[in-house]
Formats: structure tokens, sequence, C-alpha cells
């Protein structure tokens, strides 16, 4: 089935729970979702047949999962069409990657478990840092479920834009005249119950890229390794020998590990020579480790490199930043606390399906 004469239509496929299909997918150039117990072809398929498959599969499945994940096979296998948007948010980057589907619902026999049920598509672009899309947007993306419908906030649009540009170009003005001060939804159904922890970790991230630009970025790293218990060193604004902390262990910072850390604050994402030239300026310091903090992230390919080099470089992008804050944030300074309000709450942990 094709959509090219309807309207522009926006899908959410992740690519397992952990983000252990999203390599795989883009490689392939397919969307992917899990449902391993599934080993059957669900072309020809009712939503009363999807019902059998999957009783048949998982007999103790409740009623409401039963039903949950019903909708979401017959979703994937049925509702896209060719030419909608893919979106999958890519848990491994903290980022999102945006396709066009180009074909009808594949089941591969032959493939490994969770890999088996398939939608074609050409991947447009893939490494959509999750701070440059409007938090209206990732609110409607944020969805706790395998596979829905991205609706609201002029979504389709915008992610069109995103993968032509990698720029959100915002709210419309037909949905900025009804939704300006209230992005979130004011009724909750299945297609719009959202992962708060993620939600939240977006608007902290907001938050930080508001706050701590430029070389207060680096001030807020050495604050972090200063409450894990090192000591450290920062170089003052300006040229800096590549080099923008030093940390290390020991009453007077002379054990080991001895650490050399680079921070970028801007947006783009860091390249594998970017990263080689950290490894030679923590040689001259005769560093241990290098660490890289780029809130950018990192691309494919440094990501690999760092995995290759664990024992000698360290990487740390936003979301990685942003979980070092929370623990050790009542020992960070008074006044980083205060540039960076926080406070934690307890909420009941529900399975996503």
């Amino acid at each position: 089935m094709s959509n090219e004469d309807g309207p522009m239509r926006a899908w959410v496929v992740r690519a397992g729970g952990t983000g252990e299909h999203e390599d795989f997918a883009l490689e392939s150039n397919v969307a992917v979702i899990g449902w391993s117990k599934v080993v059957k072809d669900l072309s020809n398929t009712t939503k009363e047949d999807i019902r059998q498959v999957l009783q048949d599969a998982d007999p103790d499945l409740g009623k409401h999962a039963l039903g949950n994940n019903v909708g979401q096979l017959y979703r994937f296998v049925h509702e896209i069409e060719q030419g909608d948007l893919i979106v999958i948010p890519i848990k491994t980057t903290n980022t999102l990657a945006i396709g066009s589907c180009v074909g009808d619902y594949e089941y591969r026999q032959d493939a490994p478990a969770g890999r088996r049920h398939v939608r074609p598509v050409k991947w447009i672009r893939t490494e959509i840092p999750r701070h440059s899309v409007g938090q209206d947007l990732l609110y409607t993306l944020g969805g706790l479920m395998t596979v829905f419908g991205a609706k609201r906030n002029n979504a389709a649009a915008r992610l069109k834009e995103l993968a032509s540009s990698g720029l959100d170009p915002g709210k419309s003005a037909e949905v900025a005249d009804g939704d300006e001060t209230a992005p979130y939804p004011d009724s909750v159904d299945e297609e719009t119950l959202v992962n708060v922890e993620l939600l939240a970790a977006d608007r902290i991230e907001a938050h930080i890229a508001k706050e701590f630009t430029g070389h207060r970025l680096a001030e807020l790293v050495e604050a972090i390794l200063r409450a894990e218990g090192y000591v450290t060193w920062r170089s003052p604004p300006g040229p800096d020998g590549g080099v923008d902390v030093l940390a290390s262990s020991g009453p007077f910072g002379l054990d080991k590990p001895r650490i050399a850390v680079q921070v970028k604050s801007g947006k783009s994402a860091v390249n594998t020579p970017t990263m080689r030239n950290l490894q030679g300026a923590a040689a001259n310091f005769e560093a241990d480790t290098a660490l890289f903090v780029a809130w950018g992230g990192f691309n494919r390919e440094a990501r690999k490199l760092a995995r290759s080099k664990w024992f000698q470089l360290r990487i740390w992008d936003s979301r990685d930043l942003i979980d070092k804050i929370t623990e050790n944030y009542d020992k960070l300074p008074e006044h980083i606390q205060a540039k960076l309000p926080l406070k934690q709450i307890w909420t009941l942990a529900l399975d996503d399906e």
C-alpha cells in the first residue's frame, strides 16, 4: 500500500526495549519490532487473527497487554503505508533516526529472533540530536509503546523538515493557536502515555543547554569530577591546548588515574579526527585516560573508536552528563545547584507494555 497521495503521516517504531536492534535496523534499512515469540507471517491477518496468534504464543499474557499488543502489531503490519515517515528514538546515541517506508510488511523466517518482522525503510537522517527538537515534539515522540502514530503538534510536517535539514521548524500557526502554552495533551489514551523519565531528562537537558553554555559547561564537568573525589585543574577561557580539565586521584592529585578532559558545548556530533586530537593532547599531559564530553554527542564512527579504546578513551554525551549530575547532585556546589534546581521524585514503575 502507498500513501503518496494522502496526508503526510509519521510513526514511531522502537527497535528493542534497550535499543538492541537499533544498529541492525539502520544498517539493514528496515524498521524492526521484537515479538520474538510470534513465529508466523502476519501479512494476511485480521485483528482477531493476530489476537489468536498472540494468545497461542503467550497464553499468560493479560487482557490489557494482549489488546495493547494486538493494536501495535496490526499498525505495523497493516496501517503503516509506503511513503509514511518512520522514526526511531535511538537510545544508544540519544538521537532520532527518520526515514521513509518504502515497502510492505515482511516476515523473514530465517532471521534471528526479534528481527523477523520488518518494514523496508530508506533512512534519510539518522543522527538528529534530541536537544535540537522542540519539547512539544519530543513529548509527542515519547510514547511508551513500540509502535504508535505521531499525530500531535504538527509532528509529520516537522519530522519531514527534520529529516531534510536536521532542524525543527517549530509549531505551525495552526497548532500554535490552540496549543502554544500547553504542549502536553489534556487527555490521555494508549498512544499518548509517555515515558516520564525520558521527558524529565529532555527538560533537564534543555535547561542545561540554556544555563551552561561555552566554558560554563566545562565548569559543570569539573564540579562533577570534584564531587566524585578527584582533584582538578580547569583551563581558563581561551586556548587550552586541547584540554579543558585535568583530574587525578589522591590528596594532592598525584595518583592514578590521571584524566585529560575536553568539553564541547556545541550541537554538532563529534567525529573521530576530533577524538584522536584529544588522545594526542592527553598524551602531551601524560594522562592515563582521555574523557571527551560532547553536548552534541558523537557520530557512529566516533562511538566505535571509543569502544575500541575503552581503557584509554571515555565519552559522555548530554544524557551521560545528566546521569552524572543526578548521581552527584547533593555534592555539587551551591551555585551549580542554584542554576540547576532539581527535585527527586518517586513514581510507580510499570511495564512499558
